[in-house]
């Protein structure tokens, strides 16, 4: 990956010895090097004869070099992300963006191990969710509002924690006159929140949520409806359902 980054780069041995085995002694880390190299080739080889060429040695170091009928998905990301940022016209916007949607997966490009690998990744990242909210604004603007949740919900496939992209979310589904779905998802994102960082939606968030209950009046809390809700959110899980004070003031 490292490679893949820096592609069209020579990157030298010592380089990468000092990326891939920061403060660990070796008593022969060219060797380590020359070995690691080969397992890699070999992988790439299994996955396609002749891939390990990729990884051409060169004085030196080493370097990526694609042959041309070979694509690599994070290169394709990183020149979509670049084309996204010149201007576009709103067709040609639509065509990348849609693309980049198909292909990023966030996370899996992350290895965790070279500090310039994270950065390069964290970077990529913010450019992916910029050019897929100026891709919604777009939708908005033109009240393309199914297109719009379509591409918000694939975006947080990647990033289940953008407010933006749930902010976006939440105002299309309520211009399709989505309330029960709005408020399904406000609630969703309130309980990952809470798991995974331990905080209330922010609140830009909860003003979004209470627009939509003030847009949502013809919404019936009913007990039937309340139970409906219940039935989708437990799982079959026994014992009592927590909400937020907000939704809790709603139904009441």
């Amino acid at each position: 990956l490292y490679l893949i980054l820096e592609r069209g780069k020579t990157i030298s041995s010592q380089r990468l010895i000092r990326e891939l085995w920061a403060g660990r002694n070796s008593d022969a880390p060219e060797n380590a090097l020359k070995t690691m190299i080969h397992r890699l080739r070999s992988m790439l080889n299994q996955m396609s004869p002749g891939l390990g060429g990729c990884v051409a040695s060169v004085t030196g170091g080493y370097r990526w070099q694609s042959p041309e009928n070979v694509t690599v998905d994070v290169i394709e990301v990183m020149e979509l992300c670049e084309r996204l940022r010149a201007n576009c016209t709103q067709d040609e916007r639509a065509r990348l963006t849609d693309r980049l949607l198909e292909i990023y997966q966030g996370d899996l490009y992350s290895t965790g191990e070279l500090h310039n690998d994270i950065i390069t990744v964290n970077h990529l990242h913010r450019e992916y969710l910029e050019a897929v909210l100026k891709y919604v604004v777009q939708l908005r603007k033109g009240e393309e509002y199914n297109k719009l949740c379509e591409v918000c919900r694939a975006a947080i496939l990647i990033d289940d924690l953008d407010e933006q992209l749930h902010i976006e979310l939440l105002q299309g589904m309520a211009n399709l006159n989505q309330s029960a779905e709005a408020m399904r998802e406000y609630r969703r994102l309130a309980r990952n929140m809470e798991n995974a960082l331990g905080e209330e939606p922010s609140k830009e968030i909860r003003a979004c949520y209470d627009r939509l209950a003030e847009a949502g009046k013809t919404l019936k809390y009913n007990l039937d409806f309340i139970r409906n809700e219940l039935a989708e959110t437990s799982n079959d899980r026994r014992g009592p359902f927590f909400c937020d004070y907000q939704a809790f003031k709603e139904i009441g």
